[in-house]
Protein backbone atom coordinates (compact mmCIF):
# COMPACT_ATOMS: atom_id res chain seq x y z
CA UNK A 1 0.00 0.00 0.00
CA UNK A 2 2.08 3.30 -1.40
CA UNK A 3 -0.45 5.37 0.54
CA UNK A 4 0.29 4.43 3.42
CA UNK A 5 4.25 4.92 3.13
CA UNK A 6 3.04 8.33 1.65
CA UNK A 7 1.49 9.42 4.34
CA UNK A 8 3.74 7.84 7.03
CA UNK A 9 6.25 10.20 5.23
CA UNK A 10 4.35 13.32 4.92
CA UNK A 11 3.39 12.75 8.72
CA UNK A 12 7.94 12.36 9.17
CA UNK A 13 7.03 9.24 11.08
CA UNK A 14 9.63 5.82 10.90
CA UNK A 15 7.82 2.80 10.16
CA UNK A 16 8.95 1.72 14.03
CA UNK A 17 6.99 5.50 15.03
CA UNK A 18 3.64 4.26 13.01
CA UNK A 19 3.94 0.58 14.36
CA UNK A 20 3.70 1.71 18.00
CA UNK A 21 0.97 4.04 17.40
CA UNK A 22 -1.45 1.60 16.29
CA UNK A 23 0.23 -1.48 18.25
CA UNK A 24 1.81 -3.48 15.76
CA UNK A 25 5.61 -4.17 14.78
CA UNK A 26 7.60 -2.71 12.45
CA UNK A 27 8.06 -5.33 9.92
CA UNK A 28 3.77 -5.34 9.41
CA UNK A 29 4.16 -1.53 8.67
CA UNK A 30 7.01 -2.21 6.39
CA UNK A 31 5.08 -5.36 4.69
CA UNK A 32 1.68 -3.13 4.31
CA UNK A 33 3.88 -0.35 2.17
CA UNK A 34 5.71 -3.15 -0.01
CA UNK A 35 2.44 -4.72 -1.21
CA UNK A 36 2.98 -7.99 0.63
CA UNK A 37 0.05 -7.95 3.08
CA UNK A 38 -2.62 -5.82 4.15
CA UNK A 39 -4.03 -4.16 7.41
CA UNK A 40 -6.72 -5.57 8.94
CA UNK A 41 -9.63 -4.09 8.53
CA UNK A 42 -9.19 -2.36 12.79
CA UNK A 43 -5.77 -1.63 11.78
CA UNK A 44 -7.02 0.35 8.88
CA UNK A 45 -9.11 2.24 11.09
CA UNK A 46 -6.54 2.94 13.62
CA UNK A 47 -4.31 4.31 10.38
CA UNK A 48 -7.03 6.94 9.09
CA UNK A 49 -6.96 8.20 12.64
CA UNK A 50 -3.44 8.92 13.06
CA UNK A 51 -3.99 10.27 9.33
CA UNK A 52 -6.70 12.14 9.70
CA UNK A 53 -7.97 10.43 6.39
CA UNK A 54 -10.81 8.10 5.37
CA UNK A 55 -10.75 4.72 5.25
CA UNK A 56 -11.43 5.02 1.29
CA UNK A 57 -8.74 7.21 0.68
CA UNK A 58 -6.00 4.96 2.78
CA UNK A 59 -7.77 2.08 0.84
CA UNK A 60 -6.86 3.67 -2.46
CA UNK A 61 -10.76 3.67 -3.29
CA UNK A 62 -10.84 7.17 -3.78
CA UNK A 63 -8.33 10.52 -4.27
CA UNK A 64 -9.80 13.04 -1.47
CA UNK A 65 -8.43 12.67 1.95
CA UNK A 66 -11.93 13.12 3.65
CA UNK A 67 -15.36 13.21 2.04
CA UNK A 68 -16.89 16.60 1.43
CA UNK A 69 -19.87 15.17 3.88
CA UNK A 70 -19.50 13.67 7.22
CA UNK A 71 -23.03 12.45 7.03
CA UNK A 72 -22.23 9.83 4.39
CA UNK A 73 -20.36 6.95 5.43
CA UNK A 74 -17.17 6.10 2.40
CA UNK A 75 -17.62 2.17 2.58
CA UNK A 76 -20.60 1.15 2.20
CA UNK A 77 -22.07 -1.85 4.60
CA UNK A 78 -21.31 -4.35 1.74
CA UNK A 79 -18.09 -3.30 1.64
CA UNK A 80 -17.09 -3.10 5.05
CA UNK A 81 -18.06 -7.00 5.05
CA UNK A 82 -15.85 -7.83 2.42
CA UNK A 83 -13.16 -6.44 4.33
CA UNK A 84 -13.95 -7.87 7.33
CA UNK A 85 -14.02 -11.39 5.48
CA UNK A 86 -10.92 -10.98 3.92
CA UNK A 87 -9.16 -10.27 7.34
CA UNK A 88 -10.34 -14.43 8.27
CA UNK A 89 -9.00 -15.30 5.07
CA UNK A 90 -5.65 -16.85 4.41
CA UNK A 91 -3.37 -14.75 1.65
CA UNK A 92 -3.98 -17.66 -0.83
CA UNK A 93 -7.64 -17.65 -0.24
CA UNK A 94 -7.52 -13.65 -0.39
CA UNK A 95 -5.80 -14.18 -3.92
CA UNK A 96 -8.77 -16.27 -5.18
CA UNK A 97 -11.63 -14.16 -3.45
CA UNK A 98 -9.82 -11.35 -5.67
CA UNK A 99 -9.50 -13.43 -9.00
CA UNK A 100 -13.29 -14.76 -8.74
CA UNK A 101 -14.21 -10.89 -8.37
CA UNK A 102 -11.68 -9.85 -11.49
CA UNK A 103 -13.76 -12.82 -13.50
CA UNK A 104 -17.22 -11.13 -12.53
CA UNK A 105 -16.57 -8.11 -13.78
CA UNK A 106 -14.78 -9.01 -16.73
CA UNK A 107 -17.70 -11.40 -17.74
CA UNK A 108 -20.01 -8.84 -17.13
CA UNK A 109 -18.20 -6.18 -19.74
CA UNK A 110 -18.06 -9.07 -22.41
CA UNK A 111 -21.83 -9.59 -21.88
CA UNK A 112 -22.54 -5.67 -22.02
CA UNK A 113 -20.37 -5.27 -24.96
CA UNK A 114 -22.60 -8.56 -26.76
CA UNK A 115 -25.87 -6.27 -26.48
Amino acid sequence: MNRIKELRQNAKLSQKELADLIGVNQTAVSQWERGITSPKYSQVQNLCEVFDVSDAYLLGMINKKKPLTSEVSDLTQKQIKILEMMDQMTPEQQDEMIRQAEYQLWMQQHRKGDQ
